[in-house]
């Protein structure tokens, strides 16, 4: 019985590391890999990872559950944390789920990652892009900075200060760090995509901001923001019959409904602009002038 008991224990560290390689491989370069022992958390947070890439709103719904589970199998996992404030929180921006309080617990995940593990560059990035959603401009800057600054190789950190500079404003600092990012990253995605093109957007170089969004539609057909933004384009350089084709697309992603997602906006002139463009391209019924 006592060699049985062994071979378990020599099995169980054996699936403990493959678990790690597996990661290690794939997402353990944003955010790390080293932050639980339970097998159970560990196997939930990539169960987790696979859907949530797949930007469907089942598929983020799911992997909302398997981060709720990895919490519940080891509550000091950091890692775990974080990517349930994400989930949470894109639930809220897409206004896929009328759940109260949506935003909120995201923070609370977020801040408790940070707390966890305080070196952790992701648990950061996610804490600066939950606090750019609850419009507090200078706590989400100094996140996303402090993220960069304890990995300023890091792909996701790099990509989350971009968003919340281009939000703010800065469109040149933010072209800059999307620009480290993408190099850094063997492998696009639509967010990273969406990313570059809003650093685009904001310095009005619209030609590049549609080659990005392109890009970000083509490697994703569920994910919105880069068909929204898109449609925008078109509508800025008058280009009608692209901006048709787009609007009817983002439609029909939303069942035929208007466009429902939170603006990312903490400069007023652009909030301002990008609502009056929504209602421009009948995404929204008018704009509140």
């Amino acid at each position: 019985m006592q060699d049985i008991f062994e071979l378990q224990d020599d099995v169980t560290r054996s699936i403990v590391k493959v678990l790690q390689v597996k990661l290690a491989r794939t997402e353990a370069g944003f955010f790390g890999h080293e932050g639980t022992s339970s097998i159970e958390a560990h196997d939930a947070l990539l169960r987790g990872l696979e859907c949530h890439w797949k930007y469907t709103p089942p598929a983020i719904a799911e992997a909302r559950e398997h981060f709720s589970r990895a919490v519940e199998h080891d509550p000091n996992y950091a890692a775990a944390h974080a990517w349930l404030a994400r989930s949470l929180l894109h639930q809220w921006i897409m206004k896929l789920s009328d759940e109260p309080g949506l935003r909120e617990r995201s923070m609370r995940h977020a801040s408790s990652a940070v707390e966890l593990q305080p070196q952790l560059p992701y648990a950061h990035a996610i804490q600066g892009w939950v606090r750019l959603w609850c419009k507090q401009r200078e706590p989400a800057l100094a996140s996303s900075r402090h993220a960069v600054a304890l990995d300023p190789n890091n792909p996701e950190a790099l990509n989350m200060l971009s968003m919340v500079l281009s939000s703010a404003g800065y469109g040149e600092e933010a072209l800059f760090y999307i620009e480290k990012a993408l190099r850094l990253n063997p492998h696009s995605s639509p967010f990273f995509e969406f990313v570059l093109g809003q650093a685009y957007y904001v310095l009005e170089d619209y030609e590049r901001a549609i080659s990005a969004f392109k890009r970000g539609c083509e490697l994703s057909a569920t994910f919105p923001s880069n068909h929204i933004y898109l449609c925008l384009c078109y509508a800025l350089l008058d280009k009608e019959e692209e901006m048709r084709d787009k609007q009817a697309y983002v439609l029909s992603l939303r069942g035929g409904r208007r466009v429902g997602i939170e603006p990312p906006w903490l400069d007023e002139h652009l909030a301002t602009t990008f609502e009056y463009l929504l209602a421009r391209v009948g995404l929204i019924d008018a704009p509140r002038l």
